[in-house]
């Protein structure tokens, strides 16, 4: 997630895009677990519900464009879960904050990478076994997003209406971002932006929350 305004639209997960249109209900729980009873009975005390908080760290996010790659040292995510899911829903909830620190082109020069528009909506759907996919889009202030400026020369706005990103349930879970295309939204003082910029990165959950397992219910 690391330099776009998303705080999140994989190519790798199209499939499981077509999967969530063609359902109505993606019947997804977050389990701590894939052990009885959570895999088959899904315990309260086993399942991610409201008032959950998800953190996630990302290392040398990417984003790459016609004028520069920019590689950020550091980002960092938080989600809150909104619904717990269940057969016939799906788990919702808030990215609440994105923020990237140590971020610079490949040629050394620094840059700034501004979020925008946080907080995000955010649901996760089951697709296979214990993974699925993360899809993000606006929370009500415009689509997710981030400008990126660099020396005070480039400043460009990338960003999507939707973002599709698969999930690897394990302890710890994590949210892969792959080449995803953003559109530019904003050319800033550089009017030389390219038309789109491809993101790459993977956020890998901790704290206490780090072991998340995307099962059907």
């Amino acid at each position: 997630m690391k330099l776009i305004k998303i705080g999140l639209a994989a190519i790798a997960a199209m499939a499981a895009m077509a999967f969530i249109g063609a359902s109505s209900a993606s019947a997804t729980v977050l389990c701590t677990t894939t052990a009885v009873p959570c895999s088959g009975g899904h315990a309260t005390s086993e399942m991610y519900g409201p008032g959950d908080v998800i953190e996630g760290t990302a290392t040398n996010a990417t984003l790459t464009s016609n004028l520069a790659t920019v590689v950020c040292e550091h980002s960092e995510t938080k989600a809150s879960i909104e619904t717990t899911g269940g057969a016939s829903s799906t788990v919702t909830g808030k990215i609440t904050a994105l923020n990237f620190t140590g971020c610079k082109t490949t040629t050394g020069v620094n840059c700034d990478v501004n979020v925008e528009n946080v907080p995000y909506h955010a649901e996760v759907h089951w697709v296979t076994g214990d993974n699925g996919v993360l899809t993000v889009k606006t929370g009500g202030t415009g689509n997710p997003g981030a400008t990126v400026v660099c020396a005070g020369v480039i400043s460009c706005t990338f960003s999507k209406s939707l973002f599709s990103l698969p999930v690897d349930g394990g302890s710890p879970a994590s949210v892969t971002a792959n080449k995803v295309s953003l559109e530019r939204t904003n050319f800033g003082v550089t009017p030389i932006c390219g038309s789109e910029a491809f993101w790459d990165a993977t956020y890998t959950a901790t704290g206490a929350n780090s072991s998340i397992y995307v099962l059907k219910e």
